[in-house]
């Protein structure tokens, strides 16, 4: 708007970067997730997390995954009630929200913005409508890939994937293993090269990953995801947004990500 518009912000221009909008749109939906205190357990904030970095374009550090999930405190803060240690003691859910909003200002409103600068001029929008003529301006953020790039939505659903196998448990270390491959593929190999080979020789993590879905051996896949599996997750959604500039056109031609 010029110094002589007099027109309101209302009445500017709509955003001419889909893209940007719907990216921005996804976020704001994970950001009121967490204010709004709708995660119940331990899991959904792993879920939660997963979504998250994707969406930020793996624009928050490698360790902070680990940071929420061992922490009580953050924990509660994030289920909206005591957890583990602070399971016995009052902890007043007002405090729980201040706590949750603490998180969202000082770590995840700047991994927004980094995510924006890494998006705003390479935002090339690829939508799922085979016709050219669809107003985009109309289009469901939410039916769309994250920030309306196809190789973040295949990142996005190989990883969710992953995830919710490893949360539920293997059925024996055969399974373990070969699920080691798709978590490779998840990460495209960002994954440390020996993590899934220190898992299956530690006799202890081996029992817990073949484990129940609930109790220790949850509680310990939990905690094995956020510390070995996030940081892969974390860098290979880093890496696919900076890279996925392709044109559908294009994508023989060495840009494309494959899916």
């Amino acid at each position: 708007m010029t110094a002589t518009d007099t027109r309101p912000a209302a009445d500017a221009p709509e955003d001419d970067r889909p893209a940007l909008r719907a990216l921005t749109t996804q976020q704001r939906d994970l950001l009121d997730e967490l204010l709004d205190g709708d995660l119940d357990t331990r899991s959904d904030i792993l879920r939660w997390m997963q979504e998250l970095s994707v969406h930020t374009l793996g624009q928050l550090g490698d360790g902070w995954f680990r940071q929420q999930v061992t922490d009580p405190t953050v924990v509660s803060a994030f289920i909206g009630r005591p957890w583990g240690p602070l399971r016995n003691e009052g902890v007043d859910k007002d405090w729980l929200l201040e706590f949750r909003r603490d998180i969202a200002a000082k770590d995840i409103v700047g991994a927004l913005h980094a995510s924006a600068r890494e998006f705003r001029w390479s935002a090339s929008e690829f939508h799922d409508y085979d016709d050219d003529d669809v107003d985009l301006s109309n289009v469901d953020p939410e039916d769309q890939h994250p920030g309306m790039r196809p190789s973040l939505g295949t990142l996005a659903n190989r990883q969710r994937k992953a995830l919710n196998v490893l949360l539920d448990g293997f059925e024996n270390p055969d399974h373990f293993i070969q699920w080691g491959q798709n978590a490779i593929r998840a990460t495209y190999a960002e994954i440390g090269q020996d993590v899934i080979r220190a898992a299956y020789f530690d006799v202890q993590m081996r029992e817990w990953l073949c484990g129940p879905a609930h109790g220790v051996a949850q509680f310990h896949r939990e905690t094995w995801a956020a510390k070995y599996l996030f940081p892969g997750f974390n860098r290979s959604a880093s890496k696919v947004a900076s890279r996925s500039m392709e044109q559908p056109e294009e994508s023989d031609q060495g840009g494309h990500i494959p899916h």
